[in-house]
């Protein structure tokens, strides 16, 4: 490998001494260089993979006619690479990607065998970006205008696509009209621009530039484009003209260290992620003509304390101090909607007033500001969106205005310090896990006006002690007080007909359920109702929906009831005593009563046809259960461990009995088995010290399991009743 007479590239000798391949530029940031024909008299006939990659600065570059093959990534991330020359007779292959990155090559003069074609991929994507492609060198349309790199189409439009020069702070040209092509002064090393009138601006044109400090834009410039100043990490100084109207998206996404903007009355709209992650900008200054405040404008400013008018009067007199003592969001009440994520981890931000005409919070508007301990919404304001205050972990007060028609799901998820909640009558609908894990929640009243309530929406609520149901729901969802360990007392409303899955689960220190009707019902002063007294209205009681609740002792299920769910009661180790009222129920669901040690006896109904898999496991206290002919099957191990049940009669409709379904009933005297009975598990009756087994078969059928009878009981067989 040696240097070109120039000094500028490396050269290899090929091995039979014939040409010369460039295989790199001695100097990447160069921003202008000859490619010669020969060294030595020895021709260059190939530029080599990867040779120019990176040669940021390099606005130029004509191919001479010796050059016969462009090697992969050849120019790739040449990022101002605008115009290439291929000479008469030269270039005859161009690897793959060798134009990568090379996002404002506009300009390709193609005067060699390899045929291009404005904007295909082939070639190494060397036309890929053409604006023009032409086979004559004097019609080229890229100029040098002083440390500019200029395009002119031919039709009056004049691009400023690269800027060559060395100084930091430059002020665009304002003697025509010229449109900033995109990227144009991506990644330089500008420090300060000044940008005119004159000049259409176009999106990222200085994103990344990252030594970019100042910016000033002069009066007529109406709009600032998509990532206009992206990762401008340098960016405090930004001047706005009083004529803009529009900040694009992302245009100042993570620009580090602006700390402080202004923004000009007349700007309507500021664009998604528009200031997202400026970790140190401070404080923000809205203008009344801005009615929304776009998705995630603001997220993630995790230093932004104060957002304010201009206008506001104590501001005008003294803004100075007005600045430094206030700390919020300060908004004009012309303001009618925030985005989704518009200011989410801004975790600087102590308060915020909602203005008067707000009517939409939008989803995570303000999640992770875990310093908003003071929050006051307005009458007009109708939508609190998904998320919009979570994890909010200062906050301990707080009031639903009736104005409100819904608190979107998770909306207030994890205000761990939220004491008092406050929910106007007029409220609609509370969004599923709207309040969850509010751990300091005490108490809650749902007004009559609330018709849905959400799954999940108080789960978890570990200090809620106290609730009051709206009269106007017909469903206790999912979820809904699930572990809120200290609820103690619930009232809930007449017209109920559904409880959901899990709805109670694990409230461990729950005593009572019921209406107030049933409260006087089964109770009085002296001796109060402790319990579960569901109203007839409910005809469906969800999966899990008391499971571990361990302070109840008395059940009392309603009439209208179809089904007794699967882990209904389970866990609930002090009930003694449950009533089942309907005689439609069907099926005890799978683990319906597992583990209630201290349940002394039960009655099902007539209509149950299937008790399921596990449904009595452990209850050893359990002496008597009483079941009806209609029964079919008893699924395996649903009466496993009942060790103190000595009172039952297999009622002769039973088909089915599964595995261990009696097993370890050490005080069960006596079963007699039916002829209807098709099927009998493995050890349905092991460990059964005490049974003797009557069966009004001969002998045991082969669809019963060959283990049934583990212990080898004794059997009368052809008993008859």
């Amino acid at each position: 490998t040696i240097v070109s007479d120039t000094g500028e590239l490396l050269l290899t000798l090929s091995d039979d001494g014939t040409f010369y391949t460039i295989t790199d530029v001695v100097n990447k940031s160069t921003n202008a260089l000859t490619i010669p024909d020969s060294y030595n008299g020895i021709p260059i006939t190939a530029i080599g993979d990867r040779a120019f990659y990176g040669c940021t600065n390099l606005p130029r570059i004509k191919v001479p006619a010796n050059i016969k093959t462009i090697g992969i990534e050849a120019f790739g991330y040449c990022s101002n690479l605008c115009t290439i020359t291929l000479a008469s007779g030269g270039v005859e292959y161009i690897g793959d990607k060798a134009f990568i990155g090379c996002d404002k090559l506009v300009e390709v003069c193609d005067l060699a065998p390899v045929e291009i074609e404005k904007g295909s991929d082939n070639h190494g994507g060397i036309a890929k970006n053409a604006l023009f492609v032409c086979r004559n060198e004097s019609i080229l349309k890229t100029r040098v205008k002083g440390d500019f790199i200029l395009y002119d189409n031919g039709y009056g439009t004049i691009y400023i696509m690269a800027y060559t020069g060395s100084d930091v702070i430059i002020t665009l040209p304002s003697d025509g009209n010229y449109i900033l092509y995109p990227n144009a002064f991506a990644r330089t090393k500008v420090a300060s621009v000044t940008i005119p009138s004159n000049i259409t601006l176009t999106s990222g044109a200085f994103r990344l530039c990252d030594k970019l400090n100042s910016v000033t834009f002069e009066e007529g410039v109406t709009a600032i484009p998509d990532e206009m100043f992206l990762g401008c990490s340098s960016l405090r100084t930004v001047n706005l003209p009083s004529t803009l109207t529009s900040i694009g998206k992302d245009a100042f996404f993570s620009c580090d260290d602006l700390q402080t903007i202004t923004l000009p009355e007349g700007l309507v709209s500021i664009g998604e992620r528009a200031f997202a992650s400026c970790y140190t900008l401070k404080k923000v200054i809205i203008p009344q003509s801005l009615t929304q405040i776009s998705n995630s404008a603001f997220k993630d400013c995790i230093s932004l304390s104060t957002i304010q008018t201009v206008t506001n009067e104590n501001y005008i007199k003294n803004p100075v101090s007005f600045l430094s003592s206030f700390s919020g969001i300060f908004l004009y009440d012309s303001m009618t909607e925030i985005g989704n994520s518009a200011f989410e981890g801004c975790i600087a931000i102590s308060s915020f007033n909602a203005p008067l005409n707000l009517e939409k919070i939008g989803d995570n508007a303000f999640k992770n500001c875990s310093a908003l301990s003071s929050i006051s919404f307005n009458s007009n304001l109708s939508t609190i969106g998904s998320g919009a205050f979570k994890n909010n972990s200062a906050l301990a007060t707080l009031t639903i205005p009736a104005s409100i028609s819904l608190v979107g799901d998770y909306a207030f998820d994890s205000c761990y310090n939220l004491k008092v909640l406050t929910i106007e009558d007029g409220v609609d609908q509370i969004g599923a896990h709207a309040f969850e894990k509010c751990r300091a929640l005490t108490a809650i009243v749902i007004p009559n006006s609330v018709s849905v309530l959400g799954e999940y929406a108080f789960a978890y609520c570990e200090k809620l002690a106290s609730v009051t149901f709206s009269e106007g729901l017909d469903a206790i969802s999912n979820g809904l007080f699930k572990e809120c360990i200290a609820l103690t007392n619930v009232i809930i409303p007449e017209n109920i007909v559904n409880i959901g899955n899990y709805a109670f689960e694990g409230c461990v220190a729950i005593t009572r359920i019921a209406t107030t009707d049933q409260t006087e019902l089964f109770g009085d002063k002296k001796n109060p109702f402790t319990g579960i007294a569901i109203p007839n209205t409910v005809i469906k009681i969800g999966e899990g929906a008391f499971k571990n609740c361990t302070s109840i002792a008395r059940v009392n299920l309603p009439s209208s009831l179809y089904n007794i769910s699967n882990s209904l009661f389970e866990g609930c180790a002090k009930i003694t005593t449950v009533y089942i009222n309907s005689n439609s129920v069907y099926t005890v669901g799978s683990r319906a009563f597992f583990g209630c040690s201290a349940l002394a006896e039960i009655t099902l109904p007539s209509s149950v046809d299937y008790i399921s898999n596990e449904a009595f496991y452990n209850c050893a206290s359990l002496k008597k259960v009483e079941l009806f002919n209609g029964l079919l099957m008893i699924g395996s191990d649903a009466f496993y461990g009942c060790s103190h049940l000595s009172s039952m009669t297999l009622p002769t409709t039973v088909k089915s009995i599964g595995d261990r379904a009696f097993y370890a009933c050490a005080e069960l005297p006596t079963i007699v088995i039916s002829k209807n009975v098709e099927s009998i598990g493995n050890k349905a009756f092991g460990s059964c010290l005490s049974l003797k087994l009557y069966c009004e078969l001969s002998s045991a059928p082969s669809t019963w399991d060959a283990g049934w009878n583990p212990d080898s009981i004794r059997v009368d067989w052809d008993y008859e009743r």
